[in-house]
């Protein structure tokens, strides 16, 4: 790729570096690193945007999982539905906190969790069903919330890439008990590190803040540890990073959701690939663009393009494919096709805010020379 720049996969996207850096010069001055008025601003545009009461800044997003988990008192002996293909994240949080993680395939279009499979996978351990809004596309949660309120189910969404995405005019991340979100270098808005838990609970939330913050509450002018809690506090650098972006969010989900239709066009005609779908009434705004080959295996076409100076990489896991719950629960591979086949053949191209048209065009072109390739191979 002689005289063309690299293609990077993602690039974080913040308008206003002087701003941020204002904000880094007031919080080094001021000596409050953690858990300080930052966050506390930052919770606030969260719960505006969201319309959602409690919002619980926290260290990742994965750590948001972990806290909503334990707040809703899931543990020992229970049993939470996860879609078989996700982040490893998802499924490792139900670890965590010691119950089992009972996967259900996923809809090979959508790539979200096969919503008329669930009800097969409901026990009398089953507490709660996490589903995940996969590359922000959303979920059928009316049908979702159906289920869980005739079993008696929690609903945990995993809205980690979903932040501005709409199930049928709803947020998405808004509508279970708890919402998670990711402000990974990848997401739409990013702190370097960092998640958030949202709730119209105010008991959850409580119990969330209490938990991130090493078991403790206050009381009076004393303070108390009332729970073996955890440190999965958001840092004020990080919680400034993330309040210049939300002052920017909806011009830079706008541009997002139209460079994902010029993708849309520009990769319509090229051979042996498929896209994700959505589903009608809803908004996906593509925390990234994932594609899936209709031949050959991804690691080859990630390699090959590559070579190219373009980044890309797997869309997700299987999870059952994965060392560790393949190993603690025996699945075979067949278990869940339709993950397995996505974990070979699903593919992330480049995908951020600010992308031209050129580098568009540089990632398609070099995709349809790596694919025309591999079939000319086969």
């Amino acid at each position: 790729m002689s005289g063309e720049k690299r293609v990077r996969l993602s690039k974080p996207y913040v308008v206003s570096d002087k701003e941020v850096l204002s904000s880094f010069q007031e919080i080094l001055s001021e000596g409050y690193f953690v858990q300080g008025r930052y966050v506390r601003n930052f919770e606030e545009l969260f719960s505006s945007y969201l319309g959602v009461k409690n919002c619980v800044a926290v260290s990742s997003g994965t750590a948001a999982l972990h806290l909503a988990l334990l707040a809703l008192g899931i543990g020992p002996g229970d049993e939470v539905v996860v879609p078989a293909f996700t982040f490893p994240a998802t499924g490792n949080a139900v670890e965590l906190v010691g119950a089992r993680p009972v996967f259900v395939d996923v809809d090979p279009r959508t790539y979200n969790i096969q919503i008329d499979e669930i009800e097969k996978y409901v026990t009398k351990k089953t507490a709660a069903i996490l589903v995940v809004h996969l590359f922000g596309n959303p979920v059928d949660m009316d049908s979702v919330l159906n289920i869980a309120q005739r079993y008696r189910l929690k609903v945990i969404e995993d809205a980690a890439g979903a932040l501005g995405s709409l199930y049928r005019g709803r947020l998405c991340g808004t509508m279970g008990d708890v919402g998670c979100f990711s402000f990974h270098p990848r997401k739409i808005v990013t702190t370097g590190e960092g998640g958030m838990v949202v709730t119209s609970s105010h008991e959850v939330a409580e119990r969330v803040r209490m938990l991130r913050n090493h078991g403790m509450i206050q009381r009076d002018n004393t303070k108390d540890f009332v729970a073996p809690g955890l440190n999965y506090r958001m840092n004020e650098f990080e919680a400034a990073l993330g309040i210049v972006q939300m002052k920017n969010l909806s011009s830079t989900i706008t541009e997002r959701i139209s460079l994902a239709r010029v993708f849309e066009q520009k990769l319509g005609s090229v051979y042996n690939l498929e896209m994700q779908i959505s589903n009608n009434e809803c908004l996906n705004m593509h925390q990234a663009f994932v594609v899936k080959l209709s031949k050959g295996e991804n690691l080859e076409v990630i390699r090959e393009l590559a070579e190219r100076g373009v980044e890309a990489t797997v869309g997700t896991y299987a999870l059952h494919l994965l060392s560790f719950y393949s190993k603690k629960y025996g699945y075979n591979p067949s278990d869940y096709p339709v993950a397995a086949q996505l974990h070979h053949k699903s593919l992330a191209l480049p995908f951020y805010n600010g992308m031209t048209i050129e580098e568009i065009d540089t990632v398609v072109r070099c995709l349809r020379e790596v694919l025309e390739f591999e079939n000319r191979s086969n």
